[in-house]
C-alpha cells in the first residue's frame, strides 16, 4: 500500500491533477535515472558555489519542474557547456539546462520552448565615450565565449570582426580590463553578475547587440516524451513563480561600472583594508578569550561538555569565514587599484604606461595568491606549483598575448607553503618573466621557456629557470647591476627566504634558486 501511495503523490501536482497524460506519467515512470547535467560557471545562470552546490536561475527552474512533475532528477557533475553537449550525443547525459537551440544542435537534441531571454551587450573599458554597434567595430578584436551560440551569429553576420575565444564570460572581461581585446559580446546578465561580483571597475556597457540568447532546456534526441515532458513542466510555472526567479537572479544595469576621484577611491579602499585588519585582529582576540573562558568552564562542568564543545566549533567557524572575507576583500581592493591605476596613466607617457604595467603585474601575483587561499580548504598554506603556474599562464598572456612565439615549459611537484613564501617566489618568477621578454626574445624571435620546482632534501625547495634567448653579453654580473629587478632577485632569494642564486649564461640563460621551505611556519 505504502509504494502505491506514493506513486500516486508522484502522478499529482499541488492542485491536485497530474500534468502528464498516462502514455506520458508511463514512460516516466519507466525511466527514474534521467540524468541532468548543469554548467559550473554561467552565474547567475548556473553555477557552483564554494560549498559545491549548484545554484544559479536555471536550477530553481529545475527545482520547480521537479516538484511539479513529482519527479526527481539524476545530476552529474557540473560540467562546461561543450562537455555537456559531447555528453548528451554519446548518450551520457539525458537534459542540460541553459542552452540555445541551433541547427547544429537541433540534429542531436530536442529543445523545450524558451523559458528565459537574454539580450547581449558589447563591453568595453570606461575610457572608450562613445557608443557602438557590430557595424561600427570593423578591426576591433573582440572576445567571446568559445563554443557559445553569439559567437556562431557573429561568424556568420559581421565577418569583419576579429573575434577572440575565451573559456568563459569571467574571462572575456579580464581580457578587455587588462587591454587584450578591445571588447567583449556577451549576455547582459552574466556582465553585471561578474561586475558586481568581481570589483572590475574599468568596464562598461557601449552599446547592445541584436542577438538574444533564448535559453531552453535540452534533451537528447532519441527521447522525444522527454522533451513533452519538460515542456509541460515549463508551461505549468505560474507568472508569478518566473517573476519570483527572475528578480532573485537576475540585475541589470547599463553603466555597470564605478565612477569616482581615482585618488579619493584609492585612499578609501586602503583605509577599508587597514579596518578590516583591525576588526579581524580585535574579533580574533576576543575569540581567544572566549575561547579560555569557556576551557575553564568545562573543567569545572563536565556535565555541559557537549554544549561547550558546539560553542568552540561555531566560534571557530566564525574565525574561519572572517579569514576567508578578509582573503577576498584584499583581492577585490589590489584589483580596484590595478584598475585605477591603469585608468590614471592611459595618457602618459610610454615610459610611464610600462613601469605601471610591470607594477601591475606584481599587484595581479598578490590577488592571485589571495584568490586562491579564498578558495582553498585550507587557509594557512597552498601548493606553490599550481599557484605559479597560474601566475605564468597570467604574466605571458599579458607580456606576450595569445599568439604567443614563445613557449613555457612548466613542471613541479606538489609543494604546499605558506603566504610568507608563495607571495615572494611569484615575485622572482615575474622579475625573470618580465626580464626575458625585455632582453632575451626582444625581437620577437621564437623561444624555450623552462621552469622546474621539486623538493631538494628536506626542507629546501629548487627552482630552476632557463631560456634558449641570447643570453648574457660577456662580463655581464647580474649582482653588479643597480636595477630594481636584479636587486630585487637577489635579496628576496638570499635574505627573506634564506637562499642562494646560481646564474648560468650559456646558450641562453639559467638561474637556479634553492631556498629553505621550512624558514617561516603556519599562523593560521
Amino acid at each position: 500500500m505504502g509504494c502505491v501511495a506514493t506513486a500516486m503523490i508522484a502522478m499529482r501536482t499541488h492542485a491536485g491533477k497530474d500534468l502528464l497524460n498516462p502514455e506520458e506519467r508511463a514512460w516516466l515512470n519507466s525511466h527514474p535515472d534521467i540524468r541532468l547535467a548543469y554548467e559550473p560557471n554561467y552565474a547567475p545562470i548556473c553555477f557552483v558555489d564554494p560549498q559545491e552546490h549548484a545554484r544559479g536561475l536555471s536550477v530553481e527552474y529545475v527545482q520547480i519542474i521537479e516538484k511539479k512533475l513529482g519527479y526527481e532528477f539524476s545530476l552529474l557533475k557540473p560540467q562546461d557547456l561543450e562537455v555537456n553537449q559531447k555528453g548528451v550525443q554519446e548518450g551520457q547525459i539525458d537534459v542540460i539546462t541553459s542552452v540555445m537551440q541551433t541547427p547544429a544542435r537541433s540534429e542531436y537534441m530536442n529543445f523545450t520552448k524558451p523559458y528565459l531571454k537574454l539580450p547581449t551587450a558589447i563591453v568595453v573599458r570606461k575610457d572608450f565615450k562613445d557608443s557602438l554597434t557590430l557595424d561600427k567595430m570593423r578591426g576591433m578584436k573582440i572576445a567571446v565565449v568559445d563554443g557559445y551560440a553569439v559567437k556562431s551569429y557573429l561568424e556568420s553576420n559581421f565577418p569583419c570582426l576579429e573575434l577572440v575565444t575565451a573559456k568563459d564570460e569571467m574571462t572575456c572581461l579580464e581580457l578587455v580590463s587588462f587591454r587584450n581585446v578591445d571588447a567583449a559580446v556577451i549576455d547582459m546578465a552574466s556582465t553585471s553578475d561578474i561586475i558586481q561580483s568581481s570589483a572590475i571597475s574599468n568596464l562598461h556597457v557601449a552599446g547592445r547587440t541584436d542577438f538574444t540568447y533564448d535559453l531552453s532546456l535540452a534533451s537528447r534526441k532519441d527521447w522525444p516524451m522527454l522533451n513533452t515532458i519538460l515542456d509541460k513542466g515549463l508551461a505549468s510555472i505560474t507568472p508569478s513563480e518566473h517573476d519570483t526567479i527572475r528578480k532573485k537572479w537576475i540585475f541589470m544595469n547599463q553603466e555597470l561600472s564605478i565612477s569616482k576621484t581615482v585618488w579619493v577611491i584609492i585612499f578609501s579602499t586602503l583605509a577599508l583594508g587597514s579596518i578590516s585588519m583591525l576588526v579581524v585582529l580585535a574579533w580574533n582576540r576576543s575569540l581567544a578569550r572566549i575561547v579560555t573562558k569557556r576551557s575553564i568552564e568545562l573543567t569545572a562542568e563536565l556535565t555541559h561538555r557537549r554544549q561547550a564543545e558546539e560553542s568552540m566549533r561555531k566560534t571557530l567557524a566564525e574565525k574561519e569565514t572572517l579569514i576567508r572575507e578578509l582573503y577576498h576583500r584584499t583581492k577585490n581592493n589590489l584589483q580596484i587599484v590595478s584598475s585605477l591605476m591603469n585608468l590614471k596613466t592611459h595618457k602618459s607617457a610610454p615610459e610611464t604606461r610600462t613601469f605601471v604595467s610591470e607594477i601591475n603585474q606584481r599587484i595581479q601575483g598578490l590577488s592571485l595568491i589571495h584568490q586562491m587561499l579564498y578558495e582553498s580548504h585550507d587557509l594557512s598554506t597552498l601548493d606553490l606549483a599550481d599557484y605559479l603556474k597560474k601566475l605564468v599562464d597570467l604574466i605571458v598572456l599579458n607580456l606576450w598575448g595569445q599568439r604567443s612565439a614563445v613557449t613555457v615549459n612548466f613542471s613541479a611537484d606538489v609543494l604546499p607553503v605558506t603566504l610568507d613564501i608563495a607571495s615572494p617566489c611569484g615575485l622572482v618568477i615575474n622579475e625573470l618573466l618580465s626580464n626575458t621578454f625585455k632582453h632575451a626574445f626582444a625581437d620577437g624571435r621564437h623561444g624555450v621557456i623552462t621552469i622546474k620546482l621539486s623538493l631538494d632534501g628536506p626542507g629546501h625547495i629548487l627552482i630552476e629557470y632557463s631560456d634558449n634567448g641570447v643570453g648574457l653579453p660577456d662580463g655581464f654580473d647580474p649582482r653588479q647591476q643597480l636595477t630594481l629587478g636584479f636587486q630585487s632577485l637577489f635579496a628576496i632569494i638570499e635574505h627573506q627566504l634564506a637562499g642562494d642564486v646560481r646564474v648560468i649564461s650559456n646558450h641562453g640563460l639559467e638561474f637556479i634558486m634553492k631556498i629553505a621551505s621550512t624558514h617561516y611556519k603556519e599562523r593560521v
